[in-house]
């Protein structure tokens, strides 16, 4: 697998380019990054890579984990974001990577006890409630108010 090395200096775009084009020949690909501002550059490469490869139908899924690594024989942890495909299916052919999803829709649909759209009761109708026509006595309407108590 491919390691792109970003650093705080690295353009998003010029990585995000490498990025998208490692994605498309290998599948994957792995971004090394040490320091706050490397990891800004390295998610926004990301991020803009997503926009790159969104007409092909692929989006993007990425991993961050801690590694590790030897630099000038100093031992540093850097971050490691694992990045590929959220649907790999999508790559080799669009049309069964959308009938796979409808199928999960339609299997998920009966394990949480909905119903699909088409098969559900209609809902009750609400009724407002009715008031009293002009005239009308009103219950209690006879009895006089008690006195109000003394402050």
């Amino acid at each position: 697998m491919t390691v792109l090395k970003v650093s705080s200096h690295t353009s998003p775009s010029a990585a995000a380019g490498a990025l998208a084009n490692t994605i498309r020949d290998q599948g994957q690909a792995e971004i090394q990054v040490i320091g706050p501002k490397a990891v800004n550059q390295a998610i926004k490469a990301i991020a803009i890579a997503r926009s790159y490869i969104a007409s092909s139908g692929i989006d993007l899924v990425a991993v961050p984990s801690f590694v590790e690594v030897e630099i000038a024989g100093q031992e540093k942890t850097a971050i490691k974001l694992e990045v590929w495909p959220r649907n790999p299916l999508a790559e080799f052919a669009p049309s069964a990577a959308a009938e796979a999803a409808e199928a999960l829709e339609e299997e998920a649909i009966p394990a949480f006890g909905l119903e699909p759209e088409g098969e559900r009761e209609p809902e009750p109708e609400f009724e407002a409630p009715v008031e009293p026509e002009a005239g009308a006595e009103l219950e209690g309407a006879g009895e006089e108010e008690p006195p109000a108590a003394p402050l």
